[in-house]
């Protein structure tokens, strides 16, 4: 029998790396995965039985003679992968990144797309329809894309139905086959359960609307926002025409390169959601929301700005969407209270005085500005990989426009301790505040079931499928229905430009409002309360606008610096919840905790999976492709590919998440038994 101090001894000579922690076991699973190399000490072990059982007695044994060991080299740890195992893994590889394992197909029952292999074929006669109904949509709703009776007037997808006119098979994926069939109820995430939103049952001139509509249109038909949009422009060179004919207005000899533009569309959240009381909004609020800005050598005229589609704006279209809105969405509906539909006087006045009967224009009140482009500005936007270094668009009215979102915190300890001012001065005035703002009121962003047709009316244009609507039958998170809309096939909702963005922050500060705790330490809590409680609120207030006006401040009097005591000793406690300090916070102790208990690691893997030139994303944004075909990638030129990701940005992020995970299980072989890449 090994004892643990003569495997320690034998796994040292052979250069294993040994722990104060082995334990007897793990020593012997590092001796049978080592595979010796000519630096390693050969020992003969002879074993023989005793003439006498061992008592328990310890033994001396002899300690061996010390030998001169020869300095391994600098890789002599890393295990030599045999072409055997390179092959396997190849093929593996191959055989995993296959078009019939990725492909997506949609369910009849909830429309989410789903991988074609779990995907399962029912007879409508095997499930019971009458769990799809739902009697209480508004008849203007009702399906007209398939044989809605005759399927026994269930809410299904179009798409995932084999004959949409006639009985057939239906696609269900396996959460809803379990729900319909083994447990014989209606799915939680089903389109009956007020999750179907009646895009197809538009009428004409309303769709026709909505698929002309541009981001400022749609920002100005919306009777709430929370979010500040700014356009970023970029006027670029393009390297390959350098040659091209085109004189310069200085210089009629001089040839200047052809120039085109990029774009950002930057979302920044605001502080609370506000509700607009006509619309389209007055000027006052338009120019809080909606901001330009220009990145080149010279400065936009008139009349190049009045050609870029994303700022452009239509009459027509804000008119006909705004009147489709109050007269069949009830959510706004006219109250004559805080809300008086549409106004006339705004929208005369959305251009510039002088340009008459005009239709199409900027909005005259969105704020412009410009910087002059440089190498220092350009560094401090650049790219690494230089992904979006390509050729200029083929299609003057293509304009590469990705989106970049922000949320809101300051974690500054300055900020910190306003913050806890604030909150110290609600709590003493029970709760209580008062807001005055004119123009708009604040809205709840928490458990409001209109708030989504009040922010995105293009995508619930019928107001019936909003957050915690009250006549669901199976009760959805808020959390659970976000997935389920960035999941849709149609992906209205994962292409939208701000909806992520919007919902993210609204969900991170609920996790905080909903799990926030004040700590204090036990021996001093009476005596907390009781300062707490004893606070000079007219104080706290002067010293909360000192630090509004100076983050800088700093207290002099001595009941300033006993309220600012009062406030540090009170500590902030708060679960890891995802993008917040006390998160990372976790996984870097985490990561510590691994490097302490395993050792530094040996070496370190950087992936930078680029989905603008992989064919896979190109599946998963919904195109039919086979990736078995070499050349898939090669027909679409680089900026096409670039606009695919920047419209697509769901099938970047499960790309991304199928390259790492797939690294892990088929490259690394994590958690099986077999031997990976790399040992």
């Amino acid at each position: 029998m090994w004892r643990t101090r003569d495997l320690k001894q034998l796994t040292t000579s052979h250069r294993i790396r040994v722990l104060a922690r082995d334990t007897t076991p793990l020593l012997i699973e590092k001796l049978a995965h080592h595979e010796c190399t000519r630096n390693c000490i050969h020992y003969l072990v002879k074993f023989t039985t005793l003439a006498t059982p061992r008592t328990n007695v310890q033994l001396d044994r002899p300690h061996p003679i010390a030998r001169t060991l020869i300095t391994p080299s600098a890789t002599s740890y890393l295990p030599i992968v045999d072409d055997t195992l390179r092959h396997f893994i190849i093929e593996e590889w191959q055989r995993t990144f296959s078009t019939e394992n990725f492909k997506l197909l949609p369910c009849a029952a909830c429309a989410r797309r789903t991988q074609s292999h779990d995907i399962e074929l029912i007879h409508p006669r095997d499930i019971d329809l009458t769990l799809l109904r739902n009697d209480a949509l508004p008849p203007a709703v009702v399906p007209t894309t398939y044989a809605f009776d005759l399927y026994d007037r269930a809410i299904l997808y179009p798409k995932g139905m084999s004959d949409p006119w006639s009985i057939s098979s239906l696609r269900i994926c396996p959460t809803c086959r379990t729900e319909l069939i083994d447990r014989q109820r209606m799915p939680k995430l089903c389109l009956a359960n007020w999750l179907y939103y009646g895009h197809d049952e538009l009428p004409t001139n309303v769709a026709d609307a909505l698929a002309l509509s541009t981001h400022v249109d749609r920002s100005l038909i919306a009777r709430a926002r929370s979010t500040r949009i700014s356009f970023r422009f970029n006027q670029t060179r393009s390297d390959n025409d350098i040659d091209q004919e085109g004189p310069s207005p200085v210089n009629e000899g001089r040839r200047v390169p052809q120039r085109y533009l990029k774009g950002n569309v930057l979302i920044m959240p605001q502080n609370s959601t506000q509700l607009t009381t006509v619309l389209p909004p007055s000027s006052s609020v338009i120019r809080d929301t909606l901001c330009a800005l220009f990145v080149g050598r010279t400065q936009p005229t008139i009349l190049s700005i009045n050609k870029m589609q994303p700022l452009l704006t239509r009459k027509s279209i804000i008119e006909t969407l705004i009147n489709f809105l109050v007269a069949k969405n009830p959510h706004y509906a006219v109250n004559h209270v805080n809300f008086f539909g549409f106004s006339r006087s705004n929208l005369d006045a959305l251009f510039q005085p002088g340009l008459g009967d005009a239709d199409v224009g900027v909005p005259s009140a969105m704020e412009m500005g410009f910087v002059e482009d440089s190498p220092a500005f350009r560094a401090t936007t650049s790219d690494y990989t230089h992904r979006t270094d390509a050729e200029p668009p083929t299609d003057s009215e293509d304009l590469l426009m990705e989106n970049v979102g922000y949320t809101s915190g300051d974690q500054s300890p300055l900020a910190y301790r306003e913050m806890k001012m604030h909150a110290l001065s609600y709590c003493l005035n029970g709760g209580r505040f008062l807001c005055s703002k004119p123009g708009d009121r604040f809205v709840p962003d928490f458990h409001n079931p209109q708030l989504l047709t009040w922010l995105f009316p293009h995508l619930d244009p019928w107001g019936i499928g909003g957050f915690h609507h009250p006549n669901r039958a199976v009760e959805i998170s808020m959390e659970d229905q976000l997935k389920y809309l960035l999941q849709l096939d149609e992906g209205r909702f994962e292409r939208d430009p701000d909806f992520a963005f919007v919902y993210y922050n609204i969900l991170q500060k609920k996790s905080v409002c909903d799990s926030v705790r004040f700590r204090v330490k036990a021996s001093r809590q009476r005596e907390t309360v009781a300062s707490l409680l004893a606070v000079d609120q007219p104080l706290l207030h002067q010293m909360i606008a000192s630090y509004e006006r100076d983050p800088n401040y700093k207290p002099t009097t001595p009941h300033e610096l006993d309220i600012l005591h009062l406030v540090d000793s009170v500590a902030t406690v708060l679960p890891n919840i995802p993008g917040t300090t006390g998160h990372k916070l976790s996984m870097r102790n985490e990561i510590r905790s691994l490097v302490n208990f395993h050792g530094t690691p040996a070496f370190f893997i950087t992936l930078n999976p680029s989905d603008v030139h992989h064919p896979l994303v190109r599946l998963f944004a919904g195109e039919q492709i086979c990736l078995e075909d070499a050349a898939v990638g090669e027909r679409l030129l680089s900026w096409q590919r670039q606009l695919l990701v920047a419209k697509n940005p769901a099938a970047c992020a499960t790309f991304f998440h199928t390259m790492i995970t797939h690294f892990l299980h088929v490259i690394l072989r994590y958690g099986k038994p077999e031997k990976g890449l790399f040992g």
